[in-house]
């Protein structure tokens, strides 16, 4: 008998059951109530679905812009292409020297000079990227706070590198990298493109602030080369202690790291 009533218990309804049955039908017979009650909550939930569809509606518009961007720097490029092939043509097409015979030296190249004249003027063709890179530049301004602002100014600061506007890289690279701490990327590899820009334009000190920030934010994997460039702005401020003392990091916990040779000829030269 004590069996049975104990396997009834057990198929009856717990105490945390009964409490929401009771007011489940405390809800049904208070529909009022119940609007007031829920309205909170779906307030809150459609918010976060209105939110979340503005975010993604945001970002498509973002990328899609960011696309045509794109598109324009390729067809840049491409016209730059355009004109190497041309000129390509023009070489192909000169008169080549005549194959020379067994044991007699080779001609002399009829179009040497007019070759040479060619290849360099083909060389020196560069892509005009100036009209993308200041839509980029637009772009970063528009986009400060998002991913896809900073790719933007990433490409507007390489741009300005190549055109000889160093200073303005360097504010741009320097902002990117203050606004992007959420995202790896730019704090490890956009700052080591920040801190090469900031060494050649002769702001050592901040380079090795930089440096330093690297070295404490750098995975297992970017950690020597985070120590090098540290290593190598200390040996360049004459701090040849502080600089051997990096490189003997990289040789004694990173020996195997390509970085590791590049230490050991550091310090030989200290």
């Amino acid at each position: 008998m004590n069996e049975k009533l104990n396997i009834k218990k057990l198929k009856g309804p717990d105490a945390f059951q009964e409490r929401m049955l009771r007011f489940l039908a405390w809800l049904k017979g208070n529909r009022s109530a119940t609007a007031l009650l829920l309205a909170p909550i779906v307030l809150v939930v459609f918010g976060a679905w209105v939110w979340g569809f503005i975010s993604t509606s945001s970002k498509d518009k973002r990328l899609t812009e960011l696309a045509r961007i794109e598109i324009l720097a390729s067809e840049e490029e491409a016209s730059a292409e355009k004109l190497r092939s041309a000129i390509q043509k023009e070489i192909d097409a000169l008169p080549q020297p005549p194959a020379a015979k067994p044991g007699t030296p080779e001609s002399k190249d009829p179009s040497e000079g007019k070759r040479k004249e060619l290849t360099e003027k083909m060389i020196a063709i560069r892509a005009d990227h100036g009209p993308s890179a200041q839509q980029y530049l637009a772009f970063f301004e528009k986009n400060k706070d998002n991913a896809e602002g900073w790719m933007a100014g990433m490409k507007a600061s390489s741009w300005q590198v190549h055109n000889g506007q160093k200073p303005a890289a360097v504010k741009l690279l320097g902002d990117i990298v203050k606004r992007s701490v959420s995202v790896e990327f730019y704090q490890q590899q956009g700052r080591i493109v920040f801190i090469n820009l900031l060494e050649d334009t002769g702001d050592l000190d901040g380079a090795l602030k930089e440096s330093e920030t690297l070295v404490s934010l750098a995975d297992d994997y970017l950690k020597p080369q985070a120590l090098l460039i540290k290593g190598r702005l200390l040996m360049n401020r004459q701090q040849k202690e502080e600089a051997k003392a990096v490189f003997d990091q990289i040789l004694d916990k990173h020996s195997t790291a390509p970085e590791a040779e590049k230490a050991r000829g550091y310090k030989a030269l200290l």
